[in-house]
């Protein structure tokens, strides 16, 4: 059977708010799949339930109702131990108060896949040592995580995710603090993590041109529901875009392998550069 046409990822009429606050929903009845090995990009405008979707996948927080489910199972029912071997989590933000050197911050990705005394062996050593040369940190492993830059930062915790080896990775946008060097190194480190090894992305990106340069199939959100979803020619006309963004888009080019590019246009700035 194709892997590919495996589900790894199901979302049922998912619902979120948060208690205490505005009545509002965060998500709205939101349903997907994301199959096994799949590029899965979630895109939307500040404030439309991304990140809270991501927690939701991640099993941090319960939704208010629906289903997730992972290959099938709900996620609810998957010890916890299990989860950790096959999701890893990459948030938007990390706390600061995390003092460790990068080695060991990487190594903690290993604990899953570890026994009950988290004795480290040769295979988490060389998981480590590959996830840093991988997402070219390996100059930093004897630094404190505190000293690094924002984009340093989010390098390593892609190392540690990467270490952990799992079938499904959620990043929420992993690219934001990068430079665009290292934002392409680390998108074509992932798409070849998903090409290669077969692992299931699920990310939050804001740049909708990488999102069309790298999604296989992109959900996009406004105020917690969802607008569209499907490949990106399918998910990215002007009309939705500029009906999600509340501004006027233009498609400014394809590149040689079809892929769309997208400018966005200021009348203000148009009219003064005439």
């Amino acid at each position: 059977m194709n892997r590919r046409n495996e589900m790894a990822v199901t979302v049922e009429n998912l619902s979120h708010h948060f208690p205490g606050r505005s009545s509002r929903p965060v998500l709205s009845d939101v349903s997907f799949q994301v199959a096994q090995g799949e590029c899965f990009v979630i895109l939307g405008p500040n404030g439309s339930g991304k990140s809270t979707l991501m927690r939701l996948l991640a099993g941090i927080d319960r939704p208010v109702s629906g289903h997730l489910l992972l290959s099938g199972q709900s996620l609810n029912q998957i010890p916890r131990k299990t989860r950790a071997r096959v999701i890893a989590y990459v948030p938007q933000i990390f706390p600061e108060s995390f003092a460790m050197t990068c080695r060991d911050l990487v190594m903690a990705g290993r604990a899953p896949r570890q026994g009950l005394l988290g004795f480290q062996s040769r295979e988490d050593s060389r998981a480590v040592e590959d996830a840093m040369a991988f997402t070219d940190t390996l100059d930093f492993k004897a630094r404190d995580f505190q000293t690094l830059s924002g984009g340093e930062r989010q390098r390593v915790l892609l190392a540690a995710a990467i270490a952990q080896e799992p079938s499904i990775m959620l990043l929420d946008e992993p690219t934001s603090a990068l430079d665009p060097g290292h934002q392409i190194r680390i998108m074509d480190l992932l798409f070849r993590l998903s090409r290669e090894k077969g692992t299931t992305l699920v990310m939050v990106l804001h740049d909708i041109n990488l999102t069309a340069m790298v999604a296989d199939r992109i959900l996009l959100l406004k105020d917690g529901r969802i607008v569209s979803q499907g490949n990106p020619a399918q998910a990215l006309t002007l009309d939705t875009l500029e009906s999600v963004y509340g501004c006027r888009f233009q498609e400014s080019s394809r590149t040689s392998s079809n892929t769309l590019r997208f400018s966005t246009v200021s009348e203000y700035i148009n009219n003064i550069n005439k």
